[in-house]
């Protein structure tokens, strides 16, 4: 897939990311039960938006869940984008599958 991602703007940045989980889920041994664009999950404090949440079991029925906040840019991220990441991850990770 050879895509021109100067032109995209965020939103289909977004759905270019969930279509190549899409892909990647289909060649790998597990089953996914969720794969979404814009999501808004509950955290312990407040709500997160997130990008792209793909849910999948394994084939040992342990389930997990990836989040993708999806950035597009030329530039380096700062660490306070990953700081709002981790912040985001561990308010939602306490929510079961």
């Amino acid at each position: 897939m050879a895509e021109d991602t100067s032109s995209m703007d965020s939103a289909g940045y977004e759905l270019l990311t969930q279509l190549l989980v899409d892909r990647i889920s289909q060649g790998a041994p597990v089953t996914t039960t969720r794969l979404e664009h814009n999501v808004v999950l509950p955290g312990r404090a407040s709500p997160h938006q997130i990008d792209i949440l793909w849910e999948f079991t394994t084939q040992a029925g342990t389930a997990h869940r990836i989040i993708f906040e999806c950035k597009h840019r030329t530039g380096a991220l700062e660490q306070n984008d990953m700081l709002a990441f981790k912040g985001a991850v561990d308010e939602v990770g306490h929510e079961s599958i």
